[in-house]
């Protein structure tokens, strides 16, 4: 007696007679019969439907598998272009800094540069305003009392004087 998958409805008899009927189809389902699929458990003897499930089983596992393998096929490949696009968006990161470093690099020299500048025109500046201002320059004789050389000079000289 089997039962595959149909509902069996057993005259009521005693549990002694219930367990040993459920051993021995449980042994029948675990042993391999000759054109049998023990894996499901399932045996058939000669029941073309019995066959036809089986068979209809064996290839829904297939399709099954076959379809799982094409998912993980796609999720490794979504998973490489997602790779390759962080790898790329780090590196245009990485190259964004870099540029950033050099232009940061650059206006620390230029404001160097001004803040040097600035200095050397105030330590002239302080040169001549330690001359006096009624104190002829050596080299204006005329005796102005603006010597500096360039209009710049005489802007920042100005400027100065006013802080």
């Amino acid at each position: 007696m089997r039962n595959l998958g149909r509902r069996v409805i057993l005259p009521r008899r005693s549990a002694s007679v219930l367990v040993a009927a459920w051993e021995a189809e449980s042994r029948a389902a675990l042993q391999e019969e000759p054109g049998g699929d023990t894996r499901a458990g399932i045996g058939y003897e000669g029941d073309p439907e019995q066959r036809g499930q089986s068979q209809r089983l064996r290839e829904l596992e297939h399709r099954t598998r076959s379809l799982l393998r094409q998912r993980q096929e796609a999720l490794h490949q979504l998973h490489v272009l997602l790779q390759k696009e962080k790898v790329d968006a780090l590196q245009q990161l990485h190259e964004a800094l870099e540029q950033e470093h050099e232009q940061r690099q650059q206006r620390e020299q230029l404001c160097m540069e001004k803040t040097a500048a600035l200095g050397a025109l105030k330590e002239q500046l302080m040169q001549m305003e330690s001359k006096g201002p009624g104190r002829v320059d050596q080299a204006d004789p005329q005796g102005k009392e603006d010597s500096l050389p360039s209009k710049p000079l005489k802007r920042v000289a100005h400027r100065s004087r006013a802080l």
